[in-house]
């Protein structure tokens, strides 16, 4: 038994390594800040303490997990799986093109957000102020998940300033049918997800990522820029490009 477990986990090692082959400079996963987590400076009123993992990876699909106490309460590897589902059926795959596939990905998450899940502990206390709060990210490689980096735990004193209770929604009442009501209250967007940077070789597939939080939803614009700023004119309709997702 215990011969036929290593030989399914080396079978594993080598077909997840397969699944990440065709890199010009091979594979690499780090972290762009030495502390894996920092404190990015947010400009919206729903956020006052954004806290962002940035990644260098090549490939460029990464599957990001926020840990707080020890619980995975936020993870993108659902969207991950469907553009695999994309890219293995694109013709560059198929014909096993070689590319450089190096990104840097920036994974945000309002510090807020973190302290409402509770670290997935309902019997513990929340505290707004999140005293007692381990909070790390976690980065894998969606193409080997064997291959994974882990902050260490974000500072605290770091924060600048006490996140104030979260408004999600208010209820009214209606005077003429005497009903009470849930409203959601409107929120300024937030970018939870994006595509930093990204290198890679004339002709090849690229995936660029925006994703955005916020009530109602946010409508998201794509413009192609030159080097020098100068917006260039796009040669089709931004929805008929199959790889690029929002």
């Amino acid at each position: 038994m215990t011969i036929l477990k290593i030989f399914l986990f080396f079978s594993l090692i080598k077909y997840l390594s397969a699944e990440c082959s065709g890199l010009i400079d091979g594979i690499s996963l780090n972290f762009v800040n030495p502390n894996g987590i920092s404190l990015l400076k947010s400009e919206s009123a729903r956020c006052l303490n954004m806290l962002t993992c940035d990644v260098l990876s090549a490939p460029s699909e990464t599957i990001i997990e926020w840990i707080y106490n020890g619980k995975v309460v936020r993870s993108n590897s659902a969207e991950e799986e469907e553009f695999t589902k994309i890219i293995s059926s694109s013709s560059n795959t198929q014909n096993n093109r070689k590319e450089l596939g190096l990104s840097e990905t920036s994974h945000r998450i309002c510090f807020h957000d973190l302290l409402n899940s509770n670290g997935g502990n309902k019997k513990k206390k929340r505290s707004i102020y999140g005293i007692g709060a381990d909070i790390r990210c976690k980065v894998r490689l969606a193409c080997n998940p064997l291959i994974s980096i882990e902050s260490g735990p974000f500072d605290l004193l770091e924060l600048s300033s006490p996140p104030p209770p979260p408004l999600l929604s208010r209820k009214i009442i209606d005077l003429k049918e005497g009903k009470r009501k849930s409203r959601s209250l409107r929120s300024a967007p937030s970018i939870s997800l994006i595509t930093s940077s990204r290198m890679e070789i004339a002709g090849g597939i690229i995936k660029l990522i925006c994703k955005v939080e916020g009530e109602p939803e946010p409508k998201i614009d794509w413009n192609l820029m030159a080097v020098d700023g100068n917006e260039l004119l796009i040669p089709k309709q931004i929805e008929e490009i199959p790889l690029l997702r929002n």
